[in-house]
């Protein structure tokens, strides 16, 4: 039986003190096949840096994504829906200032 993807979606915006926590809690779990999608809203602190720096160690896993103009939260929200896999059968939003436990 194939098991479902599941996509983990952290719309990001000025979090560059809590994400890195964040995203090692997301890559240190253990399902598989597991997507995580981390879009930015044109941050103005170091939040951008340290995805594209994330994206590098992790390419199978995480994508990353920078909006070219600011955005409101729902629309932040529904843009990292669209970049997750089609094929994804269950989708969490993770804010970037909580961590997933193991």
């Amino acid at each position: 039986m194939v098991k479902p993807i599941v996509s983990i979606l952290i719309p990001t915006y000025n979090h560059a003190a809590t994400l890195e926590r964040c995203l090692r809690s997301v890559l240190e779990q253990n399902y598989e096949p597991m997507q995580v999608v981390a879009l930015d809203n044109r941050s103005t602190d170091e939040t951008y840096d340290i995805l594209a720096d994330y994206e590098k160690r992790h390419r199978d896993k995480l994508y990353i994504g920078r909006l070219f103009d600011h955005v409101g939260p729902v629309d932040h929200r529904n843009r990292c829906r669209i970049l997750a896999n089609p094929r994804s059968m269950f989708l969490q939003y993770l804010p970037p200032t909580d961590a997933l436990c193991p």
